[in-house]
């Protein structure tokens, strides 16, 4: 057997692609309730179905259009905020139904909401981690 050299770690997330049902209600779920800001995207893949948003980390959502119903999962994408509770006031005032976590981790603040297509979003705050 050859030997083969260990890789260094992985760096960071470049991007997370979420599936989901409406295309068009999901940028306006983005861009208006979560305050992403678009991503310059190759030419093409918007007539694909797929949309890019920018995080500010550097990392990027990008969307895709469903080809069938997903059914309710626990899997999610997690976006880092500084302040859970001035989330948790922004989305209650834009109607987002938000639920409780099912477990406590640590000191850790945080929230889940599901977007149009029913993908649920994890905003923490994960300060309680260190």
């Amino acid at each position: 057997m050859n030997s083969v050299a260990i890789p260094n770690p992985l760096k960071s997330i470049h991007h997370t692609t979420v599936e989901v049902d409406d295309l068009t209600a999901s940028k306006q779920f983005y861009r208006e309730v979560l305050l992403l800001d678009d991503a310059p995207m190759p030419d093409g893949l918007k007539e694909k179905g797929i949309h890019w948003f920018q995080l500010p980390g550097g990392q990027m959502l990008h969307l895709i259009q469903r080809q069938a119903k997903a059914t309710e999962t626990r899997a999610h994408v997690a976006l880092v905020v500084d302040n859970v509770l001035e989330w948790h006031h922004w989305l209650e005032a834009r109607g987002a139904t938000l639920e409780t976590p099912k477990v406590k981790l640590y000191k850790v603040e945080r929230l889940f909401l599901r977007d149009p297509s029913g993908n649920l979003i994890e905003l923490l705050n994960p300060a309680g981690l260190l």
